[in-house]
């Protein structure tokens, strides 16, 4: 948590870029607020919150929302929490070449999922 000292940053957007950087700065001790233009989610579940929520900023919406590789490493290596919370009990992964743990890609060329 920042202490009353601390800079406030203003970061104009919720979308990935905008909460990136929320989530890079707010470590550093920085008080930060998030200015979005669209409404909160609708009251409801996941599936009606898809279906329902109007968001004319969001172009990509619709679009599948998985994390690849690249974006996974990322907040796992900087955000251990963040993927934590993100990540259901029992979760099932798929490793690449330079990240499968059981490192049996060179041999296999195809690594089984995994539990995270």
């Amino acid at each position: 948590m920042a202490d009353e000292n601390a800079s406030t940053v203003f970061v104009v957007g919720a979308g990935i870029a905008g909460l990136c950087t929320a989530l890079s700065l707010a470590p550093m001790g920085r008080r930060v607020v998030i200015l979005e233009r669209d409404a909160g989610p609708p009251e409801g579940t996941a599936d009606e919150a898809f279906r329902d929520w109007q968001r004319p900023g969001v172009s990509h919406l619709r679009q599948s929302h998985a994390f690849l590789a690249r974006l996974r490493n990322i907040i796992r290596d900087n955000h251990p929490e963040l993927l934590a919370e993100l990540t259901p009990p029992a979760a099932a992964t798929s490793c690449s070449r330079t990240s499968c743990p059981q490192r049996r890609w060179r041999a296999t060329r195809r690594c089984p999922p995994t539990t995270i």
